[in-house]
């Protein structure tokens, strides 16, 4: 019997059920138990929201991300993505294929590690890729072929917070450069930069490039755009690739035509007008993309729409495919079994992990003792209770408390505590010292990178050393050491340089490190071995000084660490055993 086209079939018979009633309801039945392991186990940090749900979890993180928001529209784009073919899809020859039971596996096992080392970005990869191994279990690898474009937008779901700004900072840093570049060069305008800020030198406008104007806002919604459009309008995968590698450089050249904007009319009109601009019309840096994505997909779809008119019509040979019942019922009972028991380990392992002890002084000294009087339901009542202990007299130095900003104790976790004091020498050198203590939340931690250079600190070098100490013990302090410079107005209104060094690294009970990439090695496998959750302080030591003087001035931080750190800093303790990450020699013995 000849094979009829679906294209000429009549209308009952051209397109056959998208899904079977059987398909439907295993889809379902595994689709809502792998859901309800992440709404009961799915988050295990309880800092910024007290859930154990990963989708209260990423609620939250969307809520106070605007670059993330997007992951609130990306489900129903998928779900309008796969409506508009379903005709399309009806098509696919559909059949139980239990190789897909190894991504269950993968997946089962990123949430559970990303649940235990309280990664819970690990876990929301790991839900997207179960519901995609769902899919091959019950329908097959035709159907997983046909559905990777919808189920790769799922990675538009996982928000990057803080950590979009290894991509997004250095991206405002470039715009900033290039916006003040045209104006100098191209029109002739006296504009200044200082890290992230624009100003002239008149002050008669003052502007910072902040992360809405160029970060991952823009950058996140451009490459979802771009990212549908590549798919739905070309078939072959170097054009898609070629189009989906113009968001950076778009998302750049958008936010520069628009910083330039601001610049231009903060010359013309004032800092208001410059104002109302950088507010008002942020839809031109996606008008400048976008005309950029349209331009390039002319220019790529020459021979695309050949290729496709050439391409045969999808065909099915049987618009009711047989479902094998061994297969389905295997897979699904394997991936329901899977499920369970990674929910069986994680309520056991929820029992069993404890928060270690940690490396700094605590006192019962707030830190921040405005907290208490703010009134605010969201007050830091750790903040307001307690502090790091830091000695506030030293041989030949006095100091003072600094307070901690109500911008800080709103944005990091409940229990996070704090120690800040400036500490200065007779002839008038100051050092300010920070302590950041993590309770059972990792991300009371930042890294300094991004916030010193948005400071207008541009970091010239970057560089671990190692401090020798005498107490309790003879040892080695590992640390990270940055040189940054900047430009700062005096009193007179004159523009003048200035450098700084930057000092900082990380105690836990037992354990000293220098870099981040070490605490956060040392903390999973803590995690995954004993079930113990590092509590780590970040010390840091900050001083700026005249052009030139950083070895002094690291000589006089050195000074200050060699005598304060044995008092507030309780690794290593004599006789017990420490771990210090071994870091190149440095910094001379300034004892």
């Amino acid at each position: 019997m000849p094979e009829v086209d679906a294209r000429e079939a009549p209308a009952t018979e051209r397109t056959p059920p998208l899904l079977s009633t059987r398909e439907l309801g295993w889809l379902g039945t595994l689709a809502l138990v792998w859901a309800g392991l992440f709404h009961f186990y799915g988050n295990s940090t309880f800092g910024y929201v007290d859930t154990a749900s990963l989708f209260a979890w990423l609620a939250n993180a969307y809520d106070h991300s605007e670059g993330d928001q997007i992951g609130f529209l990306v489900p129903f784009a998928i779900l309008g993505v796969l409506w508009m073919r379903r005709d399309e899809l009806a098509l696919v020859g559909r059949r139980p294929w239990l190789p897909a039971l190894g991504l269950v596996f993968l997946a089962a096992a990123m949430h559970v590690v990303g649940f235990v080392v309280q990664q819970p970005r690990v876990s929301a990869v790991g839900f997207a890729l179960g519901l995609f191994a769902i899919t091959g279990v019950v329908l097959g690898w035709r159907w997983m072929k046909a559905t990777v474009f919808p189920m790769f937008l799922l990675g538009f779901c996982v928000p990057l917070g803080q950590m979009g700004d290894a991509i997004t900072f250095p991206l405002r840093m470039v715009v900033t450069t290039l916006a003040v570049g045209f104006c100098k060069i191209a029109l002739g305008l006296g504009v200044l930069q200082n890290g992230s800020m624009i100003y002239d030198a008149t002050g008669a406008y003052q502007y910072d490039v902040a992360p809405a104007c160029s970060g991952i806002r823009s950058l996140t919604a451009l490459g979802c755009l771009i990212t549908v459009f590549a798919f739905i309008r070309f078939k072959t995968i170097w054009r898609r690739a070629v189009l989906i590698g113009l968001v950076i450089p778009l998302a750049v050249l958008g936010n520069t035509v628009r910083i330039i904007s601001v610049i231009v009319t903060g010359e013309v009109a004032g800092q208001a007008a410059g104002a109302a601009i950088e507010q008002k019309l942020g839809f031109v840096t996606f008008l400048v993309a976008l005309a950029g994505v349209l331009a390039a997909a002319k220019w790529l779809e020459k021979g695309e729409d050949a290729k496709t008119a050439a391409a045969a019509p999808p065909r099915v040979a049987d618009s009711t495919p047989v479902i094998s019942s061994r297969p389905l019922v295997v897979g699904g009972v394997v991936s329901m079994t899977v499920f369970l028991s990674a929910a069986g380990f994680l309520a056991n392992w929820s029992k069993i992990q404890t928060l270690g002890l940690p490396g700094v002084r605590i006192s019962t000294e707030p830190i921040y003792s405005a907290v208490s009087q703010t009134g605010q339901a969201g007050a830091r009542e750790i903040a307001g209770t307690n502090s790091i202990f830091l000695p506030a007299v030293l041989p030949g130095i006095v100091s003072s408390p600094i307070d901690l900003s109500p911008s800080v104790w709103m944005t990091l976790p409940r229990d996070t505590t704090y120690g800040q004091r400036l500490y200065r020498m007779p002839d008038g050198f100051q050092i300010q010292k920070t302590v950041v203590l993590m309770g059972s939340d990792r991300t009371s931690i930042h890294k300094p990178e991004f916030c010193l250079a948005g400071q207008g600190f541009a970091i010239v070098d970057s560089r671990a050393i190692s401090i020798p100490m005498s107490e309790p013990m003879d040892y080695a302090l590992p640390a990270m050491k940055m040189t940054v410079r900047a430009e700062r107005r005096n009193a007179a209104g004159e523009v003048q340089a200035v450098e700084g060094v930057y000092l900082f690294w990380f105690v836990a009970d037992g354990k000293i490190a220098a870099r981040h990439e070490t605490r956060m090695a040392w903390m999973a496998k803590e995690l995954l071995t004993t079930g113990t959750l590092q509590r780590w302080a970040y010390v840091s030591c900050f001083a700026v000084c005249p052009p030139g003087k950083t070895d002094e001035a690291t000589e006089r931080i050195v000074k200050l660490i060699q005598k304060s750190a044995p008092q507030y800093q309780t690794t290593p303790a004599v006789g017990k055993p420490f771990q210090v990450e071994n870091v190149p020699p440095g910094v001379a013995d300034a004892r």
